[in-house]
């Protein structure tokens, strides 16, 4: 990697982590990346100012090395990471009405009371607000017990899975001063 790409990671505020070729997290052909960016099109900017490559890095826990797992053309997709037994993601309130609608009609095939049902709609009600008002480029996340809903951004440049790996975006410039060098004098 250039200096001056490790200069500029420094100026904007980066991370710099180690990549392993390896196999297993075991450190061979290491190399570093650029992390830390708030959204993916900030690492394509940092990107194109170094001539690097965005990619997606992963780590699982007890791992001190990064793994490149190739070329990244959008962030990390947030809904790929939620477990579906305790939520349902939404990104449009007309799928949440027509999820509402199947939850009220197994409520009621499968024996109810009808002040628990009245409370579970009007959380409904409270929570179709919250996905109504929620940005174009953002989800809305909803834990099925009790209808609480949460908005986040639909694409991420970081998550950590439930099965122990961080998946990160990263900028890598395979560059290096020496190859810069070699240039000029030729």
């Amino acid at each position: 990697m250039k200096t001056r790409t490790l200069d500029l990671a420094y100026e904007w505020g980066l991370n710099i982590v180690e990549v392993t070729q390896g196999v297993n997290g075991y450190p061979e052909g290491l190399y570093k990346a650029i992390a830390g960016f708030d959204y993916f099109e900030n690492a394509e900017d940092f990107a194109e100012q170094v001539n690097g490559e965005v990619v997606l890095l992963s780590r699982r826990d007890g791992y001190a090395l990064y793994s490149n797992n190739g070329r990244a053309y959008k962030g990390i997709e947030r809904a790929k990471f939620i477990d579906e037994d305790k939520y349902e993601v939404f990104d449009s309130e007309l799928d949440f009405e027509e999820w509402c609608c199947e939850e009220v009609e197994w409520q009621m095939n499968g024996g109810f009371n009808l002040f628990d049902l009245r409370d579970k709609i009007d959380q409904m009600c409270e929570t179709y607000e919250d996905i109504r008002t929620r940005c174009s480029d953002e989800i809305a996340i909803v834990d099925t017990s009790d209808y609480s809903c949460e908005t986040t951004d639909k694409y991420v440049t970081e998550i950590h899975d439930e099965d122990v790996t961080t998946y990160m975006i990263a900028v890598v410039d395979y560059e290096t001063d020496e190859d810069e060098t070699n240039e000029k004098e030729d």
